[in-house]
């Protein structure tokens, strides 16, 4: 099912462009050089069917859960109650949003980390292709989420300095 959604390179790379301009994935990178944003920046390299990636989760010594590490400019934003739902009830959202004026596909799935704990939320952001359905967009989060699962073996992490 991978190389499908690779046949939709051209547009996403473009739509992607123009959604987060050409420097918000730069600025974001200078402005927060932890593990979790060289995360978002490694997976968006090699999801290119991929418009959005954050992480969502608690600093430490923070009660407050708030996008970590994402593309643009939404880091350091307080997650809202249906956010902070998805991650306390351990459940996936799939919801229809536009975005600059551009239809997407907000697939929300609890962040784990590697002993299978929720530590945060992960929201993975798609373009509605032709053929492409909810659901198969919703497992391609699910593979894109389980990966980054694996590379955190737990919540501290996140934080640590990237250098």
């Amino acid at each position: 099912m991978k190389n499908y959604f690779r046949l939709f390179l051209i547009p996403l790379v473009a739509l992607t462009t123009a959604l987060s301009g050409p420097s918000a994935a730069a600025s974001s990178a200078t402005t927060t050089p932890i593990y979790a944003q060289q995360l978002v920046s490694d997976l968006m390299a090699a999801n290119q069917d991929v418009l959005a990636i954050e992480i969502h989760a608690k600093p430490p010594g923070s009660e407050t859960q708030v996008v970590v590490a994402g593309v643009g400019s939404t880091v350091g934003r307080k997650d809202t109650e249906f956010e902070l739902r998805m991650t306390t009830k351990d459940v996936t959202s799939i919801a229809t949003e536009k975005i600059a004026d551009v239809p997407t596909v907000l697939v929300r799935v609890p962040l784990h980390d590697q002993a299978g704990k929720v530590i945060g939320l992960c929201v993975v952001t798609f373009r509605p292709m032709p053929g492409i359905d909810r659901a198969m967009l919703h497992v391609r989060a699910l593979e894109i989420v389980n990966e980054v699962s694996h590379a955190i073996p737990d919540a501290a992490v996140l934080f640590r300095s990237n250098s």
